[in-house]
């Protein structure tokens, strides 16, 4: 089967699509044919005649790659893959892109909210808005000369980086090679963590999945913080030993923590984190904006283009 034959299939998955952005994709992908399903819909689809799957990557698996004996390519519109049966992949030679560092804005922001939201104290005020309770005693502290550290310094901790700057934050970004990023007032190498950590009034971290980075943020690790600092992860949640953060934060050694992301997702119901005070949960969703879709559709295009003319793909994953 050709690239394009008529028989071929597009299929759009776990995408909340609207009709406007699910039309440019049909103009543009002819003559695919292109299918839209909602989350475990897949049966519906001539699973035989795909040739180029966009997803965000959860409902990828060895099974249901070994149903699609035409996939060529899969267009993830996310960053992160680390779900995804890479050696299915690679043994089967289908490629594979990803919507990398289209979020980094929507990012961003999420971490200058939560900054802002412990510093300035929003839950003391929420508690008092629930109360009825008039109370002036409690003094919030300004972003401005607060230092912010960034473990990771990929397109998403450059835009924090960026973002923060334009507060007055000081910005310290940690990574194996201690690579100069403009985004950043420092760099410094994983080796200077420790002091980085001592001297941090927010830490964030970017850090992404797989055995190098699980529990990297250990219950040892987080005791270095400051005892009011704030700590937030956007990265992923294997990165973060559970246990041991509950441990720090039931001694009251954090001001406050956000998490996006968890070692277990959807994080069960009767999980100690849902009522944990000085936690504030997210369901995955920092990058998740009105806007995104629409930047993310527009990469894979981009990319659709140029997988129809035999050029490289923007953000292709080497897994071969």
């Amino acid at each position: 089967m050709g690239v394009g034959h008529e028989e071929s299939v597009l299929w759009i998955s776990t995408l909340e699509i609207d009709a406007a952005l699910l039309g440019r994709i049909a103009e543009k992908a002819r003559p695919f044919r292109v299918i839209q399903t909602g989350e475990g819909d897949g049966d519906a689809v001539p699973l035989q005649d795909v040739e180029i799957w966009a997803t965000y990557g959860d409902d990828v698996s060895t099974g249901i790659l070994r149903c699609m004996p035409q996939l060529r390519w899969i267009q993830l519109l996310q960053s992160g893959y680390d779900r995804v049966p890479v050696d299915e992949l690679r043994r089967r030679g289908i490629r594979m892109t990803t919507t990398h560092g289209v979020h980094a804005g929507a990012v961003a922001e999420y971490v200058l909210f939560m900054t802002l939201y412990f510093l300035r104290d929003m839950a003391h005020f929420q508690r008092l808005q629930v109360i009825r309770r008039w109370d002036r005693s409690i003094t919030g502290t300004e972003l401005a000369g607060k230092v912010l550290a960034v473990v990771g310094t990929g397109a998403i901790g450059k835009e924090i980086a960026r973002r923060a700057s334009a507060f007055g934050m000081k910005t310290i970004g940690i990574n194996r090679s201690a690579r100069p990023s403009p985004c950043f007032e420092q760099v410094v190498g994983i080796q200077n963590l420790d002091w980085v950590l001592s001297e941090a009034d927010v830490v964030v971290s970017t850090l992404p999945g797989g055995l190098e980075t699980r529990h990297f943020w250990n219950r040892e690790r987080l005791e270095k913080l400051q005892r009011d600092a704030v700590f937030i992860n956007v990265g992923r949640g294997s990165s973060v030993d559970t246990e041991g953060l509950l441990s720090v934060v039931r001694r009251g050694g954090l001001k406050g923590v956000a998490l996006d992301v968890f070692e277990q997702e959807p994080l069960p119901a009767l999980h100690p984190l849902w009522n944990t005070p000085g936690v504030v949960l997210t369901p995955h969703m920092a990058a998740k904006t009105r806007e995104y879709l629409s930047r993310a559709v527009s990469c894979f295009l981009e990319n659709l283009d140029r997988y129809r003319r035999g050029l490289h793909l923007v953000h292709e994953i080497a897994v071969q």
